[in-house]
């Protein structure tokens, strides 16, 4: 079966000096990958490759059909909440009408039990709301593969909790995950695999399969 996400001996140089080692991942579906690591470890650098948004300075990625949710929210202040997602979702669901963007969106907000912040301007909300608004697009648009970074940053301990649980049930019913995270025990996500950053092994000993 073909991984979805598969990193062949993928590194990133920044001003001539390796960023995070040399990594290579094979991730198939039901597997969830930790990476962990202090900060400045190289963490969001290689979720941005595997993104593909950062070009691997070696190696290459391939992924399917990924989310990927970062310390950058994409979310414009001034509209509120539902009107952000409802604009997220007409770029990759245009075929859909408004009732069925409106219960998409709905749906996507209570997953996340953020139904109540639908209305609200995106710039009011907390941190903590914020973050719960742009995980929410998460459930808009099914995709197999999630890139997270720093999911559970600005998250109280219960949403954190409901984050935990659906990451589970996602990997669960054949998705797979890579969530970075400095502070995640595995205890947590059972069965995950996990790889410190930055990797100073040879690759041999650095390469994580799922």
């Amino acid at each position: 079966m073909q991984p979805l996400l598969s990193a062949e001996k993928v590194s990133y140089e920044r001003y001539y000096s390796s960023v995070f080692g040399t990594v290579s991942i094979h991730l198939a579906r039901h597997g969830c990958l930790l990476l962990t690591g202090i900060n400045g470890a190289g963490k969001t650098t290689l979720l941005k490759v595997l993104a593909g948004i950062l070009r691997p300075t070696r190696g290459r990625v391939n992924g399917r059909q990924q989310h990927f949710v970062g310390h950058q929210l994409g979310l414009h202040q001034e509209l509120t909440v539902s009107e952000n997602l409802h604009w997220y979702l007409g770029l990759w669901s245009s075929h859909l009408d408004r009732p069925e963007r409106t219960a998409s969106v709905q749906h996507a907000l209570d997953r996340l039990q953020s139904l109540p912040l639908a209305e609200q301007r995106v710039g009011s909300l907390s941190a903590g709301q914020a973050k719960r608004a742009a995980l929410a697009r998460l459930f808009l648009i099914p995709r197999p593969l999630w890139l997270l970074d720093e999911p559970f940053v600005n998250l109280d301990q219960a949403s954190i909790d409901l984050l935990l649980r659906e990451i589970r049930a996602h990997c669960a019913s054949g998705g797979a995950a890579v969530v970075a995270s400095h502070a995640l025990g595995l205890a947590d996500l059972p069965g995950a695999q996990r790889l410190k950053l930055p990797v100073k092994r040879p690759l041999a000993d650095s390469e994580s399969q799922a």
